[in-house]
């Protein structure tokens, strides 16, 4: 975790972001599988803005997109980034056509984090506020 902090700090919010809600009907829940962060649909978002932050240009340029992957089962997640594993819990909070409400707590963790996660026709996606970008995910079948 020493190369860059900013992208341990990012990987954390996107994971914390990521941690969706499931039922016990998949139906009810199109996330439950495993999610890949789309390098080039996240890049095609983040070129579209009129101006990027300097931190946005700094993880493009490190190559960060397209290394997080997000596994969910009916109440436990776990993200992987470049080795590095989280694992946690979470339960529903709403539910709506166009995203879900989450709160999840990290594995041996204290805090609570709430989340909301959209869905873009084949695609799933978070927002970092922070850095001012959505990051899109695809399902593995």
């Amino acid at each position: 975790m020493s190369e860059s902090p900013i992208k341990w700090v990012v990987c954390f919010v996107l994971t914390c972001a990521c941690v969706v809600a499931c039922s016990s009907n998949p139906k009810d829940n199109p996330l439950l599988g495993v999610w890949v962060s789309d390098k080039e649909r996240t890049l095609e978002e983040i070129e579209k803005k009129p101006t990027v932050s300097a931190r946005t240009s700094a993880l493009v340029d490190n190559d960060f997109f397209g290394k997080l992957r997000v596994s969910y089962e009916r109440d436990t997640y776990a993200s992987e980034f470049e080795g590095e594993i989280i694992k946690g819990k979470y339960r529903i909070i709403a539910v709506n056509k166009d995203f879900i409400e989450i709160e999840e707590q990290i594995e041996g963790w204290d805090k609570r984090f709430r989340s909301k996660i959209y869905f873009d026709g084949d695609y799933m996606y978070i927002e970092s506020t922070k850095h001012d970008f959505r990051e899109y995910f695809r399902k593995l079948e």
